[in-house]
């Protein structure tokens, strides 16, 4: 096959934004910030605290791996009955990824939807406690264990991990890797995230929303840094 021009190789550059729609219906707003790339460090830290983070909806029923103690049920779902929904998400590419918080409420709250979106981004930096960090580890290492029980998904792992860094490693690397992972790092991850430009996507009745911003301002302002 001949080569393919250089232009196609050119890496994605992140710059955040912001999107906003003005409407009826459910409030929805979504808050993502520069994630991480496949061949990155930090990127298995990445990963715990996604699933630390965890989410979902407010009518989840209960039962072994569905997250009700992750920290988006705990402190958002549980202690907020207007909230619909809560999830974080993790998507990580070649040249850069996106990491962050979206939730959905009834339409007359979605000034509060942000301001608990922006809260729960900035709490990623701040004393996460031991049994949380190490449940949400164990949850991570049982997915894993459990997406590669199926020999189509062993080789889609195996395709991508090749495609992304030119190597493989295997499950137990990657468990033993998981394992390492400590509070501090989550912390570290976290606030390396939050420095970058927030990306807002917003939607519902715009009326006393807060601008760009004052969203980005609240965030700078109230991470913290590790030393």
């Amino acid at each position: 096959l001949p080569k393919s021009s250089g232009a196609l190789l050119q890496r994605a550059k992140y710059t955040g934004g912001d999107k906003r729609h003005s409407g009826s219906g459910m409030a929805t707003c979504a808050i993502g910030f520069e994630g991480l790339t496949w061949t990155d460090k930090d990127l298995i830290p990445a990963c715990v605290l996604h699933t630390l983070l965890g989410g979902g909806g407010s009518f989840s029923s209960g039962g072994p791996g569905k997250g009700m103690y992750t920290k988006l049920y705990t402190g958002v779902l549980n202690r907020n009955d207007w909230v619909l929904n809560a999830t974080a998400f993790n998507h990580v590419y070649s040249d850069s990824g996106v990491f962050g918080i979206m939730a959905s409420a009834s339409p007359d709250m979605l000034p509060q939807l942000i301001e608990l979106v922006a809260n729960e981004a900035v709490s990623m930096t701040k004393n996460l406690d031991k049994v949380s960090v190490e449940r949400a580890k164990n949850m991570t290492i049982s997915s894993l264990l459990m997406s590669l029980e199926s020999r189509g998904v062993l080789c889609e792992d195996i395709g991508r991990q090749v495609l992304a860094s030119g190597t493989y490693e295997t499950a137990d690397q990657l468990i033993a890797q998981v394992k390492a992972v400590k509070g501090s790092d989550l912390e570290r991850v976290a606030a390396r995230v939050l420095q970058t430009k927030p990306s807002v996507a917003i939607c519902g009745e715009l009326y006393g929303t807060p601008s760009y911003s004052q969203i980005s301002s609240y965030v700078k302002s109230n991470i913290s840094i590790p030393a």
